[in-house]
């Protein structure tokens, strides 16, 4: 059968869950959105019974093959994930942590030539002062976008953190040369005068 993770999301007043099924080449992502908690519990059958009877089917011809239904599913449920780890990140507390961790873990797993994914567990490993990891998942999210300033800034700040002052001067030199007038530009100006007291 197919594998299936669901976490549950409240966002704006609604009430929310998503399904997520692993396809031979994708997953498919499915939400339900209700109004209010009664309109929830009424409909949560449906969503449950799509997600049990989802049958995949192979398609015919080249032009509808998995690989082109895979190649928009590599984009738009990275970012849907970023969006759902973002609302449980900015609630801070430990918590809600676990849950942005877990979702930024399932598109690491599920989507490993993403960055996002990588750039999220970072932020959570920075967020508990777990430094060392941070940095590797911000190193992974660069091998994989390597023009990426906020991923530059963000090993920057790391490696400042780690008191490897070489590697965050590296770091923010980078990234200022990327984007000299960028909107990380300002904080990279600044991070490079405290680095030249220490």
């Amino acid at each position: 059968m197919h594998d299936q993770l669901q976490f549950f999301g409240s966002c704006s007043s609604q009430w929310e869950r998503v399904g997520y099924v692993q396809l031979p080449q994708g997953v498919a992502y499915i939400v339900l959105t209700s109004r209010d908690q009664a309109s929830y519990q009424k409909d949560l059958g449906a969503l449950e019974k799509v997600l049990k009877t989802l049958v995949y089917v192979e398609p015919k011809s080249e032009v509808a093959s998995g690989q082109e239904f895979a190649h928009p599913a590599d984009k738009f449920v990275p970012d849907k994930l970023h969006e759902y780890g973002l609302y449980y990140e900015q609630k801070e507390n430990a918590e809600d942590d676990k849950r942005w961790f877990q979702i930024s873990t399932l598109a690491t797993d599920q989507y490993p030539n993403g960055p996002q994914g990588f750039k999220d567990a970072a932020g959570y490993w920075a967020d508990i002062g777990e430094w060392k990891k941070a940095r590797e998942s911000f190193e992974k999210a660069h091998q994989l976008n390597p023009k990426s300033v906020g991923t530059l800034i963000g090993l920057g700040q790391i490696s400042a953190e780690m008191k490897d002052f070489v590697s965050a001067r590296k770091y923010y030199e980078d990234a200022l040369k990327l984007e000299p007038n960028g909107q990380y530009a300002q904080n990279a100006k600044e991070a490079l005068r405290k680095l030249k007291k220490k």
